[in-house]
């Protein structure tokens, strides 16, 4: 839908995909039966278990174990990425105001307008700050939240980086 004008349709299509594919994936099925045993029960009964574990399948369970740690770190930094450090705040018709150095871009954060300190003007009618009340009037830090929720988990998902793309692009058209 890049091409369309439907800004607020792309919206909604961006952030429903997002959240339909996260839960889609949690729906269950009812179990499939055999007869009067449950597949699981059938199943549990012809396993055989052997009573030591060969080193290959012990080298598996550590090599498992180091992914999900790899996974668990991964994860963890894109969260810390996302807290936000204190600076000198100012306020401004309900919204508050925070000076980033000149080499980072300005942005807001639902209420929070970082604006770039070589936007020295603060007043009303500044363009820089009337961009990013409009970010924070129509909500696109809830959308930006959700996608960074759902890369903390699937940071390792090339789409999800794709989607993201989009869904800014489309913010900045509304």
């Amino acid at each position: 839908f890049r091409k369309e004008t439907f800004h607020r349709f792309n919206r909604f299509y961006l952030v429903s995909s997002v959240l339909l594919s996260a839960l889609i994936p949690a729906i269950q099925f009812p179990s499939m039966s055999t007869g009067n045993i449950a597949l699981s029960e059938f199943i549990n009964e012809v396993t055989i278990y052997a009573n030591t574990i060969s080193p290959a399948a012990a080298l598996a369970t550590t090599s498992e174990s180091i992914l999900r740690w790899v996974y668990l770190v991964i994860s963890l930094s894109f969260f810390g990425y996302l807290l936000i450090s204190r600076k000198k705040i100012t306020t401004l018709d309900g919204f508050r105001i925070i000076i980033v150095p000149e080499k980072t871009l300005s942005f807001s954060f639902f209420n929070l307008l970082f604006l770039n300190a070589s936007v020295t003007q603060t007043q009303i009618y500044n363009p820089v700050l009337q961009h990013e009340m409009a970010h924070a009037r129509q909500g696109h830090s809830l959308d930006i939240m959700l996608m960074q929720i759902i890369k903390i988990f699937q940071w390792f998902n090339p789409f999800i980086y794709l989607m993201e793309k989009a869904l800014k692009e489309t913010h900045e058209y509304l």
